[in-house]
């Protein structure tokens, strides 16, 4: 059982709380889901379970703390890795091995536990979440999916009590959110206690049952805690309006509609409520100027691997052009072709009519801004304002 009383945590140099007077308890073997905007709390209040806060991160803590009978501030993180698993939002921060196998064993290993209940514990933990296969496999070799799949392993082989996952599909396209949550489904069968934390309602609404609950915090506070009908049917506008979160896009529909009952999933849907009238109207196509032109264009990356292959595509100014694919397809590599980091193997990118790679660098970052997957990846300063202020500095624009 998880218990939290008054809980107020402050991040080192932060002068408001991120967890704001939070009282909460989570049964053994519940299913509780998390939801809440960016910088909500979410996060934190997990990293608050298992002592990373407290021992890591650092800070001001105030409040008690129960997680199965160990006090995270009391006991250190390792202790707490028997009773409570973690699986962040990213995989690569927590795969800190070379092969599948040797990411499984890390943490039983280093708790010291027999031989032989390590290999039993690893080779079910890859069985059960479809990577037995890999065991010998490279991490880095893994797609998205398999690397977060790959972490909910390493945390069944622990024998935690507790599951705790914060976003696990966060980074992954349609498919690998489809394995991720197949296996969540199949972690219910263990009758585990499982805290998520997650965007993609859509997908985890088909895996609550109705008595299972949903928690919603909002600026570090608990504002709504309650089953699922009653948060999603009866709270649902606040959930959009004033928290600024998604919900199921039927939900939403009937919502806006002012259907009842509200179906949280479309088995529920009764479509003769749903008076709704198809409109034909004639869009007349608009010509545009076109900024970016990809003719022909192939990459390979320096150890043969082949990623794009006769690309060939315009892009027009002044308007939103979306590149959609799965993880692994070439998406990133393409944009990283278009602005000029990736010299192609093949072909050409055309930026305003002249070849991108005759251009300097410099002036081609004037025209074309690009925006990391992971933000953190391209901060080189330690304030905002310093952030802000680094790229206009080396253009040498003048602070007026």
């Amino acid at each position: 059982m998880i218990k939290l009383q008054d809980l107020s945590y402050w991040y080192p140099r932060m002068q408001n709380p991120s967890l704001d007077q939070v009282n909460l308890e989570i049964e053994d073997g519940e299913f509780v889901l998390i939801l809440g905007a960016s910088g909500s709390g979410k996060s934190t209040l997990l990293y608050s379970l298992n002592g990373i806060l407290q021992h890591e991160i650092g800070g001001r803590i105030k409040g008690h703390i129960e997680v199965n009978g160990k006090n995270p501030t009391e006991s250190q993180v390792y202790e707490m890795a028997t009773t409570i698993s973690l699986v962040m939002q990213d995989p690569e921060a927590q795969l800190t091995q070379m092969t599948v196998w040797d990411k499984v064993v890390f943490g039983p290993e280093n708790l010291l536990r027999p031989r032989e209940e390590i290999i039993k514990d690893a080779e079910e933990a890859l069985k059960f979440v479809g990577l037995y296969d890999k065991k010998d496999g490279i991490v880095t070799e893994l797609s998205g999916g398999q690397k977060q799949r790959l972490a909910i392993a390493a945390a069944l082989a622990m024998n935690s009590e507790i599951i705790a996952m914060d976003e696990p599909t966060a980074h992954l396209d349609p498919r690998g959110t489809k394995e991720v949550f197949q296996v969540i489904r199949k972690l219910r069968e263990l009758k585990k206690t499982l805290i998520l934390v997650e965007h993609k309602v859509d997908d985890i609404i088909e895996l609550l049952e109705d008595d299972d609950r949903i928690i919603v915090i909002d600026e570090g506070k608990v504002v709504l805690n309650g089953r699922p009908r009653d948060i999603l049917a009866r709270h649902g506008k606040d959930l959009m309006e004033k928290y600024g979160l998604y919900l199921p896009q039927i939900v939403e529909i009937s919502l806006r509609l002012g259907t009842t009952p509200v179906p949280l999933r479309m088995k529920e849907v009764e479509y003769d409520k749903f008076n709704l009238q198809p409109q034909n109207r004639e869009r007349k196509r608009k010509s545009y100027e076109t900024v970016i032109e990809v003719e022909g264009l192939e990459f390979s990356y320096e150890n043969g691997t082949k990623i794009l292959r006769n690309i060939n595509l315009t892009i027009p100014r002044g308007i939103t052009t979306a590149i959609v694919g799965h993880n692994g397809s070439g998406k990133s590599t393409l944009l990283q072709n278009m602005i000029g980091l990736l010299k192609p193997t093949k072909g050409r990118i055309m930026l305003n009519g002249v070849d991108i790679h005759s251009i300097n660098r410099k002036d081609v970052f004037r025209d074309i801004g690009y925006v990391f997957q992971y933000p953190e990846h391209q901060f080189v300063t330690k304030t905002v304002k310093d952030e802000i202020e680094y790229g206009l500095k080396i253009r040498n624009i003048d602070k007026t």
